[in-house]
């Protein structure tokens, strides 16, 4: 018989009950909602600019944080609730 699935359950379940999951599913319903993680979030409420870690670490054309609205912001990923798929056009 093989025991590989239930070796791994006690792992998973204390990764289940350590709070990581919660932490990580929040962070991707805000994503999905709004193109940014909470982070990106916190940023934006400390220096009231548009910040985005992921998109200024990958893209050339853009600091982590920029200012609301500026060119650099127009190809940020927007969420899925952008109306034209998150990418930022429109």
């Amino acid at each position: 018989m093989n025991r590989k699935p239930v070796a791994i359950l006690p792992a998973l379940l204390a990764l289940a009950l350590s709070g990581c999951v919660a932490g990580v599913a929040a962070d991707a319903a805000s994503v999905g909602a709004s193109g940014k993680s909470l982070t990106d979030h916190a940023l934006d409420a400390a220096t009231g600019k548009d910040c985005r870690v992921v998109e200024g670490v990958t893209r050339s054309d853009r600091d982590v944080c920029e200012a609301r609205g500026s060119p650099a912001t127009r190809r940020d990923y927007k969420g899925l609730g952008a109306g034209d798929g998150g990418k930022g056009k429109g």
